[in-house]
């Protein structure tokens, strides 16, 4: 009896790694970092990038946000960034949108963002809710519709209508050229995956695992983190825990959004906390980094001040926040990378899926 215990710690021994040794190897892992700096792929927001040393492999990004405020949105903006600019596959799995909409928003991203212009070298500005519509202007400035008889039956093919869009329309034509352009990047692919039916961990886990060991992909995004099944908090911290080891385990990085508490609408952006996610804080532990991320509204904007990013020389300046425009702060409740001590400003808009950094934000 005691023979085979003694063999099974044996075979257990064996079957596991060594430890390793912390203090050897120093001064060679110092110069290692000199030639490989500990910095992952860029992303779009300056402070965040710093913030957190990029998208690092091996790490996981939690961000939440109030229900409707754009946290697929920004997601969108971040994966179409690393595809298309970085040139990275990325892979997104989403329970809560379909195809569909994740096309007309990556359309209108890379419209309407400038990141993506540098590289199309197309100038315009579109809202989604035109492009989903089908609606383009003339040269005039008059949206182009369809010939109909006075009954309201189409009597123009779908054919000569395109023909005549493309003839009469610059707008369209520039849209089209953009599509082409999104197009010719397809050897870095975009996958996604509806799981709105099955989002266990055990699918969330194959898909993970195929798209990286078939397709090569390192940088993954979820839409949205919630249980399956059960929405309690433990389920959701499975979840979590089970997307942490999968990430680790593969040498991927994601980024997951989850939604806030209602009552987060209430909280002043600088008290923000994991107290304000729904369902289970305890996904702090977890993450590598977390976000708590509110739009700021227009009745608070007199509260608040902002450092530009611009703000290279002498003393910083601080800039009122323009009631024309909207702003979405990121306060930086976790951070493995670094520090967590400023509060990323982006002024975005929902219609054209823009979200900038403009600096950091600060009381008055």
């Amino acid at each position: 009896m005691i023979r085979a215990k003694a063999d099974k710690i044996h075979t257990v021994i064996l079957a596991n790694e060594e430890s390793i040794v912390l203090n050897e190897n120093v001064e060679q892992t110092i110069n290692g970092f000199i030639f490989k700096p500990q910095m992952g792929l860029e992303i779009p927001w300056r402070q965040i990038n710093e913030m957190f040393r990029g998208c690092r492999l091996g790490k996981v990004v939690f961000s939440g946000y109030l229900s409707n405020e754009g946290k697929t949105r920004n997601l969108m903006k971040l994966l179409a960034y690393i595809a298309l600019v970085k040139n990275e596959k990325f892979l997104l799995l989403s329970n809560e949108m379909d195809e569909e909409d994740l096309r007309s928003a990556l359309i209108t991203t890379v419209v309407n963002n400038k990141e993506f212009k540098e590289l199309h070298g197309i100038d315009i500005i579109k809202p989604e809710k035109e492009i989903v519509l089908g609606l383009y202007k003339d040269d005039n400035g008059k949206f182009i519709t369809r010939m109909c008889d006075k009954h309201g039956n189409f009597i123009e093919s779908e054919e000569d209508y395109i023909k005549r869009i493309f003839k009469n329309s610059n707008e369209y034509r520039k849209i089209i050229e953009i599509g082409k352009w999104i197009d010719s990047k397809k050897d870095k692919q975009i996958f996604f995956k509806d799981v709105g039916m099955d989002y266990s961990n055990t699918t969330l886990e194959f898909e993970y695992r195929k798209h990286n060991i078939i397709y090569g992909v390192k940088y993954a995004g979820y839409d949205t983190l919630k249980g399956f099944g059960s929405d309690d908090w433990q389920s959701v911290k499975q979840t979590a825990t089970k997307l942490k080891e999968i990430m680790k385990e593969l040498k991927m990085f994601l980024w997951a959004v989850f939604q806030l508490t209602d009552d987060t609408v209430w909280t002043d952006i600088f008290e923000l906390s994991s107290n304000n996610i729904a369902n289970a804080k305890q996904i702090k532990h977890i993450a590598d980094m977390l976000i708590i991320g509110k739009r700021i509204p227009k009745e608070d904007y007199n509260k608040y001040q902002y450092i530009s990013n611009d703000s290279c020389w002498g003393e910083p300046i601080a800039y009122d926040l323009n009631y024309s425009k909207n702003y979405f702060a990121l306060k930086i409740d976790k951070n493995r990378g670094g520090n967590k001590d400023i509060i990323p400003l982006l002024e975005i808009d929902l219609n054209l899926n823009t979200w900038y950094e403009i600096g950091y934000l600060i009381k008055k």
